[in-house]
């Protein structure tokens, strides 16, 4: 697994009207227990790329009820 890099250029303030996130998968590791997702991700505000993330990872497993 690579290092997370987190860049920045900018931020939401109480008068950003709308911001969006963009996600790009890149890799999806599936086993018994949980699905795994790598990808990069961009927050936008307004027309304005704020952030952008490289190769953030997130797990995703069923918890029994």
């Amino acid at each position: 697994m690579s290092k997370v890099a987190w860049k920045y250029r900018g931020q939401i303030i109480p008068s950003t009207k709308y911001m969006q996130l963009e996600l790009h998968v890149k890799n999806m590791i599936k086993n018994e227990k949980q699905v795994v997702l790598t990808a990069d991700a961009y927050l936008w505000r307004e027309n304005l790329r704020i952030y952008k993330i490289s190769d953030i990872a997130l797990g995703i497993s069923e918890t029994e009820q």
